[in-house]
């Protein structure tokens, strides 16, 4: 994978116009008797929201047909941190744009490591 690319279960997909990597804790709180909080930190787990604007058909076949993936894929970010996703966990938003003579369109795809 080319450094500044992205790939979803091994395919390639088009750049995007925003990308955002957000870091999670993973793990369970307990209440104490003294009314304090603990927690058991188990792992640290990513969340991805990548947009991207003004793409052809063909581009937003392909980011569609990533999303669709029916069980786990293995996400590829850009910096090559990589993940086990469920691509249709969220939901894929879309925003076609109408202009003289063809339709583009936005798209806005949410993923979490499992």
């Amino acid at each position: 994978m080319a450094a500044g690319s992205i790939t979803l279960g091994g395919t390639l997909l088009p750049a995007p116009v925003s990308y955002r990597r957000t870091p999670q804790s993973q793990g369970a709180a307990h209440e104490l008797a003294s009314g304090g909080e603990t927690w058991d930190h188990l792992a640290f787990k990513h969340s991805w929201e990548v947009t991207w604007s003004l793409l052809g058909a063909a581009e937003r076949g392909t980011v569609r047909s990533c999303w669709q993936t029916v069980g786990s894929a293995v996400w590829n970010d850009w910096d090559g941190t990589v993940g086990t996703v469920y691509p249709a966990r969220f939901p894929l938003q879309e925003t076609p744009r109408f202009l003289p003579g063809t339709v583009l369109y936005d798209l806005s795809l949410q993923l979490q490591e499992v």
